[in-house]
């Protein structure tokens, strides 16, 4: 019982630093997307030009977004779960 109990604890490090990674990859496209805006927002034509230039691109860096906003969540869930686990245990 002891064994199965590290290995929850030792599962759950694992499992905030994959949160940290997933918070910090979400809000860096966050910020890129933000800058970007930011320095076309003058600029209508080259905007729409490069929406259009670069549309598969960005479908797939969308793609990658959702994917990664995905995985946040259920990291984030799993935690939830195994300190409920693990408080179960202890009572």
């Amino acid at each position: 019982m002891l064994q199965n109990n590290n290995y929850l604890k030792e599962r759950l490090n694992y499992l905030m630093e994959l949160r940290k990674y997933y918070f910090e990859s979400i809000h860096c496209k966050k910020i890129f997307n933000k800058a970007r805006d930011l320095c076309l927002k003058d600029k209508p034509y080259l905007s729409l030009l490069l929406s259009l230039y670069y549309l598969p691109i960005n479908t797939f860096k969308y793609l990658g977004y959702l994917k990664d906003l995905y995985y946040f969540q259920r990291v984030d869930m799993e935690i939830k779960l195994i300190n409920d686990e693990i408080d179960n245990k202890n009572k």
